[in-house]
C-alpha cells in the first residue's frame, strides 16, 4: 500500500472519531465480555506493573482492571489520537485513583514516518493491550510494525493482548459497508479484506471509517518470527459471541542481563 494511501485512510478515521467522540464515549462505557477471559491470563498484575493501552479511547479497560485489582499499585499509559476522549479518560482515571499518563498521539503517522512514541521503549511494559485498534491500521506492513514494536516494548514474560473486530460476521455491520471508490479509494489502492463502514448518530450526516478484517491466517503471518508464545486464542462479544477475535501472548524475549 502506498504511503499516501495509508495517510489518507488514517485521516479518514481520525476525522470520523473526532466528529463522533461524544457519541462514541456514551456508547462505550461497559466492559467487553471477552475481557473476563483475558483477565484469567493477565491478572493479577505484578507490583508496580506498567500497562500500555493502544487506542485507549475513554480508558474503560483501565477501569475494568481497577475493578479487578483495586489495591494493586500499577501504572496505566494510554495512547489515542482523539483528545476529547483522552480528556474523558483523564477524568475517569483521576476519579478512581489509577496512576496514569495519557498521550494524544497519531500512532499510525508516527510509525509510518519512524517517529518516536513517548514511553514506547524496549522492555518497559508488563502488559500491552490493543482493543479495537489493529483493524484501523492500514497495510499489512504497518500492522506488522505495530506488533513488532509492541512485542519489543514488553519485559521478558510480559503479556500482549490484541482484539480484532470481526465485523463481516454481523449482518448489521455488513449493511453499513460502502464501496471505497465512493470515498475516493479505488480497489487498486487497497489490500484484500479492506472495508469502509459508516458511523453516525445522525443518518443525514454519516461518517466513514476504514476497517481491515484481520483473519486468523493473517495474524499468524503477522506474528511469525516474533518472540511470542500464544496463551489464548478465542472469539467473544456481540450478540453472537463472535464479534471480536482475541489473542493473548507472552513475551519470550531474553533480558539483556541474562
Amino acid at each position: 500500500m502506498q504511503k499516501t494511501t495509508i495517510s489518507q485512510l488514517n485521516q479518514l478515521n481520525i476525522d470520523c472519531y473526532q466528529t463522533a467522540a461524544d457519541d462514541f464515549d456514551q456508547t462505550r462505557q461497559t466492559a467487553w465480555a471477552g475481557w473476563e477471559e483475558v483477565a484469567q491470563h493477565i491478572l493479577p498484575l505484578s507490583e508496580r506493573a506498567v500497562v500500555l493501552d493502544i487506542g485507549c479511547g475513554n480508558a474503560r479497560w483501565a477501569e475494568f482492571v481497577h475493578q479487578h485489582t483495586p489495591t494493586s499499585d500499577w501504572q496505566y499509559i494510554g495512547y489515542d489520537v482523539t483528545a476529547s476522549l483522552l480528556a474523558k479518560a483523564a477524568t475517569k482515571l483521576t476519579g478512581i485513583g489509577v496512576r496514569h499518563q495519557l498521550f494524544t498521539v497519531d500512532l499510525i503517522d508516527n510509525w509510518l514516518n519512524n517517529k518516536r512514541v513517548p514511553n514506547f521503549s524496549p522492555q518497559t511494559a508488563d502488559l500491552v493491550v490493543a482493543f479495537g485498534f489493529i483493524h484501523h491500521v492500514p497495510s499489512f506492513e504497518l500492522r506488522h510494525t505495530f506488533l513488532k514494536l509492541a512485542t519489543e516494548s514488553l519485559k521478558p514474560g510480559g503479556k500482549l493482548v490484541v482484539a480484532a473486530w470481526q465485523f463481516t460476521d454481523s449482518p448489521k455491520l455488513v449493511a453499513k459497508q460502502v464501496a471505497g471508490v465512493k470515498l475516493g479509494f479505488p480497489e487498486t489502492d487497497l489490500e484484500p479484506n479492506d472495508y469502509f463502514l459508516s458511523w453516525s448518530s445522525d443518518p443525514s450526516q454519516p461518517q466513514y471509517r476504514y476497517c481491515h478484517l484481520v483473519t486468523a491466517t493473517e495474524m499468524a503471518d503477522l506474528t511469525d518470527h516474533l518472540p511470542l508464545r500464544l496463551l489464548a486464542d478465542f472469539k467473544a462479544d456481540g450478540q453472537t459471541g463472535q464479534l471480536n477475535h482475541y489473542w493473548v501472548w507472552e513475551s519470550e524475549s531474553v533480558s539483556p542481563s541474562a
